[in-house]
């Protein structure tokens, strides 16, 4: 008696392949279940900011370390007063014209901080919306990412169904980076007066420089995000768009990989922008002439030898 059926559907005495089909199964309604909610909150989510300047909790949380910044600008004050006294006796490179702008500039940052936080937040929203603008629409394009790995899972093997559930955690990663990077603006913000006050000062400046770093590497993870969703959705999830990507396959394997790849690209941006902002490096006329002198000296001590 034939007790196959095929692979799809196995006849009912077909027990390995009907355990086989459960199997499969249930790894499919596995990776249908977590991927439609999942690439639904992406698409409502990540490629925006919330306006978190206008909230009123984040607000007060600003109010007390505006507070806080006001008190403490007329220590900078003194400080700055103090490190000119000392110019031409204990150091000899910052005077009166040097700090004194840095506290006129310092004092009006401070307390418009959450207006410039709010005004920069917008900015980012509007470039997003403007490179998402070309026929793409982030609810539409998530739905169309998870159409590709349902529609590669539904007909494919135990491989393709593992390559379907890989998206969708690499999905969850994508939530979960852009949680945490809605909480770090938050916690800019609220720190905002207080960072911004050491423009004050030469020797705290830095650390104002490093919240402008931070603020703006954080909010340039979504417009980044949005040209790679746009460029993914234009051109490599389009039918002929493999040949962009140097692939003349199509089916199921393919369309998993590239979507596996354009989610591992969205959860790398948020990485680089990290090292651009907090990788202080020297520029490259910086090097290079650290390389000339240094070539000099050698060339010098080659010849006195």
């Amino acid at each position: 008696m034939d007790t196959g059926g095929g692979g799809d559907h196995p006849f009912f005495l077909n027990i390995p392949g009907q355990i086989k089909k459960a199997i499969d199964d249930w790894f499919r309604g596995l990776v249908k279940d977590a991927l439609n909610p999942t690439m639904e909150l992406v698409g409502k989510t990540v490629l925006a900011t919330p306006q978190v300047a206008t909230q009123r909790r984040v607000a007060q949380l600003w109010q007390v370390a505006l507070g806080i910044a006001d008190a403490m600008l007329v220590l900078f004050v003194i400080g700055g007063g103090v490190i000119v006294m000392s110019h031409e006796t204990v150091q000899t490179r910052h005077a009166l014209k040097d700090i004194l702008p840095r506290v006129a500039l310092a004092a009006p940052a401070v307390n418009a901080s959450l207006a410039l936080c709010g005004q920069l937040i917008t900015i980012a929203n509007a470039l997003s919306a403007g490179l998402l603008g070309a026929g793409v629409d982030p609810g539409g394009a998530a739905d169309r990412l998870s159409g590709f790995v349902v529609a590669a899972i539904s007909s494919g093997g135990i491989f393709l169904i593992f390559l379907g559930l890989a998206c969708a955690v690499v999905a969850v990663i994508l939530l979960v980076v852009y949680i945490v990077r809605a909480a770090l603006i938050v916690l800019l913000v609220c720190a905002a007066p207080l960072t911004l006050l050491c423009h004050a000062l030469p020797q705290t400046d830095g650390l104002a420089r490093l919240w402008w770093r931070a603020l703006l590497a954080a909010l340039g993870i979504q417009v980044a995000q949005a040209l790679v969703l746009t460029a993914a959705v234009n051109v490599f999830l389009t039918p002929d768009g493999r040949g962009a990507l140097g692939l003349s396959a199509t089916g199921g394997l393919v369309d998993l990989l590239v979507v596996l790849c354009l989610l591992w690209i969205l959860i790398r941006i948020p990485f680089w922008a990290k090292d651009l902002a907090f990788s202080v490096r020297p520029s490259m006329v910086t090097r290079a002439a650290k390389t000339y002198v240094i070539a000099k000296v050698a060339r010098a001590g080659a010849l006195a030898a």
